[in-house]
């Protein structure tokens, strides 16, 4: 058992500190990608937190053992909402008010305990340090005991969530997306339905039947399995970095630039006939003016479907779908805008769904000017010549 312990100590530490570091690197290299620091952040700090368990970290400290919980809560909804916004969905107060529900409960239930049962936190410290140390120990709490049932929450939220992402990235029909969910998250979603599997079904078992079990034989090979597994993430996510591919945001536009003589050549020669048209016709036609505009209405026209439009819309152009779209918008606000109107009245009008996504874009007017700007003169000049 001391090989097994061993392990498991070295993966925990190459787990939360290999994703601690890739925290600081985004954050070092100024990517705006708070939601997903904040999912990787907190998943670093659950592998912390169960090696500061298992060394004997907390004997001396319990309430910081307790004060750990609620981190564990915000993971899931912030994953959740890094993917939504990478699918160009405006996040507001009222997307933090539902998905931070779960972390603002946990908070509350976290004070009360540590006000109203502290002497009770030396002794759930010393049972886990049994749990995940001693092979012969069986617990003998009665069912129903609180740290399973927020545990069997938690791993719930998380297989919600991520059946969630799933649905919504297979709807939106971006390969890329799709790409990055299937192979780099692929570790930690195996992971979430691993802990279902072996946390959640005997703790059912336990609570209904009583059935009592040393669970160092469930929980440390679990753990191992699942450390490895976001360890794993963490290092493809590192090698992967560079080249965007966490960061890549169909919100904004890429970092493929404009040639430098874009003016002067048909930048729009390379794209082929039926894209072109698409995308032509979305300018022409005002398509962008619907604020639920979005890539199925306009590629069964063209004899596309969502994934393959996508496909050969990131291939052949510089910037997103999304960009594009909200870059017309922007365009038309700017020719359009009637002081006779108000403000919201005007926004809308350019097909915004709400004034807090167009303020997001007019922030991200001068980038999208670099890249946008000689594509949409030249699908200008174009229609002007047939």
């Amino acid at each position: 058992m001391l090989i097994i312990d061993n392990l498991q100590i070295i993966l925990l530490i190459c787990a939360s500190f290999f994703g601690i570091y890739l925290v600081a690197r985004i954050i070092s290299e100024k990517r705006k990608e708070p939601f997903y620091v904040l999912w990787l952040l907190s998943s670093s700090l659950l592998f912390l937190w169960f090696l500061l368990v298992k060394v004997g970290y907390f004997d001396e400290l319990p309430i910081i053992y307790r004060l750990f919980q609620p981190i564990f809560f915000i993971g899931p909804a912030c994953l959740y909402l890094h993917f939504s916004k990478k699918m160009g969905r405006d996040i507001g107060l009222y997307d933090y008010l539902i998905h931070f529900i779960p972390f603002l409960t946990s908070i509350a239930t976290t004070v009360r305990v540590v006000l109203c049962q502290q002497p009770q936190f030396s002794r759930q410290v010393i049972h886990f340090q049994n749990q995940i140390n001693n092979f012969h120990y069986i617990n003998q709490t009665i069912p129903f005991y609180s740290e399973a049932i927020m545990h069997v929450i938690r791993i719930g939220l998380t297989v919600l969530y991520f059946g969630l992402i799933t649905v919504r990235i297979r709807k939106y029909g971006d390969p890329t997306l799709l790409d990055i969910w299937n192979r780099i998250f692929f570790p930690v979603r195996i992971s979430a339905f691993l802990m279902v599997t072996t946390f959640v079904i005997p703790i059912i078992l336990k609570m209904g039947f009583k059935w009592a079990y040393p669970e160092y034989f469930v929980i440390v090979p679990t753990m191992i399995i699942s450390t490895f597994l976001f360890f794993w993430h963490v290092l493809m996510s590192i090698r992967n970095i560079s080249t965007t591919v966490i960061a890549v945001d169909h919100s904004n536009t890429t970092t493929i630039a404009t040639p430098k003589n874009a003016t002067q050549v048909d930048i729009l020669a390379n794209v082929p006939e039926k894209l072109l048209s698409a995308i032509t016709s979305i300018y022409t036609d005002k398509l962008y003016l619907n604020p639920m505009f979005g890539i199925s209405d306009v590629a069964e026209k063209h004899g596309f479907d969502n994934q393959k439009f996508s496909l050969e819309f990131n291939k052949h152009l510089p910037f997103t779908f999304t960009s594009y779209v909200n870059y017309l918008r922007l365009k038309y606000h700017i020719a359009h805008a009637n002081e006779k109107f108000s403000v919201e009245a005007n926004i809308l009008t350019a097909g915004f769904n709400s004034r807090a996504s167009y303020y997001q874009w007019v922030k991200r007017k001068d980038k999208l000017d670099s890249v946008l700007a000689a594509y949409v003169e030249a699908i200008a000049a174009k229609n002007a010549d047939c």
